[in-house]
């Protein structure tokens, strides 16, 4: 899914299906691509930033960051 989702990217760079799989599979990598993560996590947060799996890719990215603030503030959503 992660090609997939690389291909849609290059023709539809806001796709919000397509980032949340590239964050996850950015995430999934040994170790975690946590800088790629990022920045297709705040490609989707401002497409869709309420939305829930948005906020469980916020956490994830917060917890690899050891950012305990900025877990703290996900979970208070």
């Amino acid at each position: 899914s992660a090609r997939w989702a690389r291909e849609l990217v290059a023709l539809v760079p806001d796709d919000p299906d397509a980032l949340f799989v590239l964050v996850q599979e950015d995430l999934r990598q040994s170790p975690p691509q946590v800088a790629e993560a990022r920045k297709h996590f705040e490609a989707l947060r401002a497409k869709q930033p309420g939305r829930l799996r948005t906020l469980w890719l916020e956490a994830r990215l917060a917890l690899e960051e050891s950012d305990d603030a900025g877990l703290e503030a996900v979970l208070a959503k």
